[in-house]
């Protein structure tokens, strides 16, 4: 089981969520400090691919960014290509929430040129597009979401719908 200490309480993991003795969900700063000394107790090199990516994700959903990008790179270091088209747009999401876009705009070109164009998925430009209006670019913000609507055949996910939403509404404000 997998439980520490922060401040004086007991908290343990329950539901992959941080829980006190009484089952209240910790607080953000507590749930920061505990994914910490959780990550430090890991020995990665016992952890598939596929559990790392869990463990990450769990960091992810805790806003444990930086946590999350480290365990997703580990991962990525060991990932099958097929592996690794599911973890790349995971770990360009984690480095837009750090306020990162320009290194997750620079993996699309890294992900092109060391794997090629099948391994960018419609997912993986949906982050891009993203990542790409958070740094005000939106023509390359705009590629991104019809490349990613080309490979989606028309079946656009709601998060590729919010992207291009917000290249529209950010266009217009800056126009």
């Amino acid at each position: 089981m997998d439980q520490f200490e922060y401040k004086g309480q007991k908290y343990r993991r329950y539901n992959d969520e941080w829980v006190d003795e009484c089952y209240q969900i910790a607080p953000l700063a507590a749930k920061a400090e505990l994914d910490k000394m959780y990550a430090d107790s890991l020995k990665l090199d016992s952890y598939s691919t596929q559990e790392l990516v869990k463990i990450a994700d769990v960091f992810k959903s805790n806003e444990s960014y930086y946590l999350a990008a480290k365990h997703y790179k580990e991962a990525l270091l060991r990932g099958t290509i097929e592996e690794c088209k599911f973890i790349y747009p995971r770990l360009t999401s984690c480095l837009r929430k750090m306020n990162r876009a320009q290194e997750a705009v620079e993996m699309l070109t890294f992900i092109k040129q060391k794997y090629g164009l099948n391994m960018i998925t419609p997912v993986l430009l949906t982050s891009v597009s993203a990542a790409f209006c958070d740094l005000k670019r939106y023509d390359d913000a705009r590629k991104c979401y019809k490349m990613a609507v080309a490979r989606l055949h028309g079946n656009v996910s709601p998060e590729l719908m919010n992207v291009k939403r917000r290249i529209e509404k950010e266009e217009n404000e800056h126009k």
